[in-house]
């Protein structure tokens, strides 16, 4: 499978557009020009995208603002390494104290150590 660059846009992002998609404009206003930019190409592309920025450059915020374009198609399921589910844990808290509690956004819930449970203990636990 072959994958094409997009052009880089020459029209910069705005709050506003992203508002216009669904983004609470208190996420909206505290994303930098390129994480604008980055929840524009998720939602350009119906969600369906990967964010590839470098460490430290906000991927969860923008992952977070993206999802939260789509919440009325929520729930939505987050896959991350056990190492890095309390950083979207606190990501989510922030996001949340910024934007009021009717705007769709919830808590992360996990089950530790589902997968190191016997087969059996896993069906206990998905049924119950």
């Amino acid at each position: 499978m072959i994958f094409q660059l997009e052009k880089k846009n020459k029209t910069a992002v705005t709050k506003e557009s992203l508002i216009e998609r669904n983004v609470p404009p208190k996420v909206a206003y505290t994303l930098a020009p390129f994480q604008r930019e980055g929840v524009d190409f998720v939602i350009r592309k119906n969600g369906r995208a990967f964010i590839g920025d470098e460490m430290g450059l906000g991927k969860t915020i923008q992952a977070i603002a993206s999802m939260a374009a789509y919440s009325h198609e929520w729930p939505v399921l987050v896959v991350t390494p056990s190492s890095a589910r309390y950083h979207w844990d606190a990501e989510f808290l922030q996001v949340s104290s910024r934007v009021g509690a009717n705007d769709g956004f919830g808590m992360i819930y996990h089950l530790p150590r589902l997968l190191r449970l016997p087969r059996a203990a896993r069906s206990a636990a998905s049924a119950a």
